[in-house]
């Protein structure tokens, strides 16, 4: 099995070297990684040169477009693997972990659409400092389908493709691309791969490390056009699965894309004062999100008695002392 792993490279300096030893660290596996680069201003691409210049496995791309979603598809375009791994250049790997996981899907006959792991969480100063557990960690495969159920009840996101690994022909019989000139793309992506994968493998064992709320990444960036593309990409991602009236866990999917409309209150509380007016009006526009959210009412009241920006601005307050309570940055 030949691993195809992605990483869109842009003004990740600081970090890229670590990422990029991480994978070099894949003993044993048969992989390719594919670089892909735009305009970044800092030293980033330089340094993909360099690696491609000394290691035969790496290949430089230069995006045709612009954007995180285009340079993905970029690699999609020219990856030769049989499954594919995304990265992005400020996160790494445990080449170890990554490996176990790899060797027990070599061991089954069965070549599954897709697998799903757990991952680990780093803050901004490089320290671990979590774990997201959704799935059991008794080091083996779990191939029920029927536990992408329970999955899809956890609290925590589904979404992250870097969390997920995709077999290359699956995803081009199946048509899927990421959606360009948007952000929340993983949303999107995501959606459509769990509708559309007949056999989803999953396996506690974290090879991905995150590095969560690191300043002037795009996650930690609160725009008006960030709300924007939420919203409408929640909104698209609704209609889409309320199609699927096949899909066994249509419910539980609903759920969480609603839930996450209720959390995007906290992307309003993070925008310039001057975009926080029209950020709540996107908002109130696809207010009817909100009716399944399986949130309690008390907080739907809330909503409505206060206002979009006043609780908006509350739960990003409590997000903040949260934070501070735990030790984290």
């Amino acid at each position: 099995m030949v691993l195809s792993i992605i990483a869109a490279v842009y003004n990740v300096e600081p970090w890229l070297t670590e990422c990029l030893e991480s994978v070099l660290a894949l003993n044993g596996i048969e992989y390719e990684l594919l670089l892909v680069i735009g305009n970044s201003q800092d030293a980033s691409n330089e340094i993909c040169r360099s690696y491609e210049a000394r290691c035969t496995h790496i290949r430089v791309l230069v995006q045709t477009g612009r954007g995180l979603s285009n340079a993905r598809n970029c690699g999609l375009a020219a990856a030769a693997g049989d499954y594919i791994l995304f990265i992005d250049a400020d996160d790494y790997l445990d080449a170890g972990a990554l490996k176990q996981t790899l060797l027990l899907m070599s061991r089954d006959s069965r070549k599954p659409d897709m697998l799903i792991s757990d991952f680990c969480l780093v803050n901004a100063d490089g320290t671990v400092y979590g774990m997201r557990k959704q799935i059991p960690g008794d080091g083996q495969l779990l191939t029920d389908y029927a536990y992408l159920k329970r999955l899809l009840r956890h609290r925590q996101d589904y979404w992250n493709v870097w969390r997920f690994l995709y077999r290359l022909d699956f995803l081009k019989k199946a048509g899927l691309w990421f959606k360009e000139n948007m952000t929340s793309e993983d949303i999107d992506f995501s959606t459509s791969c769990i509708l559309s994968a007949q056999t989803i493998f999953f396996c506690h064992t974290p090879y991905y490390y995150y590095r969560a709320r690191r300043r002037g990444s795009l996650q930690n960036t609160a725009t008006l056009q960030r709300v924007q593309d939420l919203t409408e990409i929640l909104e698209g991602c609704v209609k889409t699965v309320r199609l699927h009236r096949e899909f066994p866990y249509q419910k539980q999917l609903l759920q969480k894309l609603f839930r996450e409309y209720f959390w995007g209150l906290l992307l309003i509380g993070m925008v310039a004062d001057e975009e926080r007016q029209a950020a709540a009006r996107v908002w109130e526009k696809h207010r009817y999100l909100l009716r399944h959210s399986g949130s309690p009412g008390i907080l739907c009241g809330i909503v409505r008695l206060s206002g979009v920006t006043a609780c908006a601005r509350g739960l990003t307050y409590m997000r903040a002392i949260r934070r501070r309570l735990l030790g984290r940055s």
